[in-house]
């Protein structure tokens, strides 16, 4: 009785502290409206780079643009990959790095497992002119092609009537002078 006792006291205290440990995880899942905005980033991005590989043989040259897409969005496609990896980073190092990783992968299977067709590849070949004109707004661009990005949580509740508009991350410029992007694949030319 006195040994049943004793791990019930033990327990208790482990369990509280583990309930607590929880809290912050579960308040960093949620995605606030610039999480959001860089999730879009990165999906269209991978939508593009998958492309590139399933639409090659589609009239345009699909590698080019997709290269062009990467060196003329540089900036803006590091602004929103560091946001992003923050995002995952605020479940510690470890934790984020794993989900962070998880979720890349979860968009690229997802696109790469997806059926292609002419349609399909002449419409994302569109997209990815688009992408890579030297003044293009990806930001913008992403909002109107992945209207609703692939989450592995909900947003954040408003608070207080304002939607976290402090945590808005201004991205830079599309076209900075830098060639290359080089947490991606280039294709040859």
């Amino acid at each position: 009785m006195i040994i049943g006792s004793r791990t019930a006291f033990l327990a208790a205290p482990a369990a509280l502290c583990l309930a607590s440990m929880a809290a912050p995880v579960a308040a960093a899942a949620c995605w606030t409206p610039a999480d959001i905005a860089a999730a879009r980033m990165r999906e269209m991005q991978t939508k593009l780079a998958v492309a590139a590989l399933q639409c090659r043989f589609s009239r345009g040259d699909v590698r080019a643009s997709y290269n062009r897409f990467l060196k003329n969005g540089r900036a803006a496609l590091r602004a929103a990959n560091g946001r992003l990896k923050a995002h995952f980073m605020t479940q510690g190092t470890s934790v984020g790095q794993r989900e962070y990783d998880r979720y890349t992968t979860t968009l690229a299977n997802a696109y790469g497992g997806s059926q292609i067709s002419f349609g399909s590849c002449a419409q994302t070949v569109a997209v990815m002119a688009e992408a890579a004109m030297p003044k293009s707004n990806l930001v913008a661009l992403a909002a109107r092609e992945i209207v609703a990005p692939t989450l592995p949580s909900g947003s954040c509740p408003a608070r207080n009537g304002v939607v976290f508009a402090q945590q808005a991350v201004a991205l830079p410029p599309a076209n900075n002078g830098t060639t290359g992007y080089p947490s991606y694949p280039r294709f040859p030319e």
